[in-house]
């Protein structure tokens, strides 16, 4: 998926291979996507921000690749929402943060890892490790607040749990992680 703005895409199975989904867009939304057994999940090239909802990835080398091709504009922000990774070597891969082509953000929102290598992976350095646990909201990025208006950078990453208030009317039955934000199907 290459070039566009805005859109949306789910319901779809990536099984094997050398990249699941190579993506690249300015703003979109993908939802019910399953990874089996790919060495990389998804290739997160470029954008402005996407969100990838209620993902699922089992047997996967890397999860979600957060780097720029050779040359490109650094990747925005991608949102990882409701997702499950199973049997991960490494969930996210980030280049460095910063650079003279912007900011890279990833934010991780109730997402479960079972049995899972590194959590995120930045430079070469661990900055979230692995293992089976529950991530309730995390961040590496900028950070926008009432304490931080122009954005405070937070390159380690930085646990995002006691900020994040979502309203219960707003929580509800999805395909992803439990405790998630509800999710319809979409019109056909």
């Amino acid at each position: 998926m290459e070039n566009g703005s805005g859109g949306f895409l789910g319901d779809i199975v990536f099984e094997r291979g050398s990249v699941g989904f190579y993506a690249g867009n300015q703003q979109f939304a993908t939802k019910n996507l399953v990874f089996s057994k790919c060495r990389t999940g998804i290739w997160s090239r470029w954008d402005w921000g996407w969100t990838w909802k209620s993902i699922y990835m089992t047997g996967v080398t890397v999860g979600l690749n957060v780097t720029r091709d050779p040359g490109g504009i650094n990747p925005g922000c991608n949102l990882v929402l409701d997702s499950v990774f199973n049997n991960v070597q490494t969930v996210v891969l980030l280049e460095s943060t910063t650079g003279i082509n912007g900011t890279t953000m990833v934010v991780l929102d109730n997402v479960v890892m079972q049995n899972c290598g590194i959590g995120l992976k930045a430079s070469g350095s661990t900055l979230l490790a692995g293992g089976s646990r529950t991530i309730a909201s995390w961040d590496r990025g900028r950070i926008y607040n009432d304490a931080n208006p122009d954005g405070m950078l937070s390159t380690a990453g930085m646990d995002l749990t006691l900020l994040r208030k979502i309203d219960a009317s707003l929580l509800g039955p999805g395909s992803g992680a439990p405790g998630g934000i509800f999710e319809r199907l979409k019109p056909q």
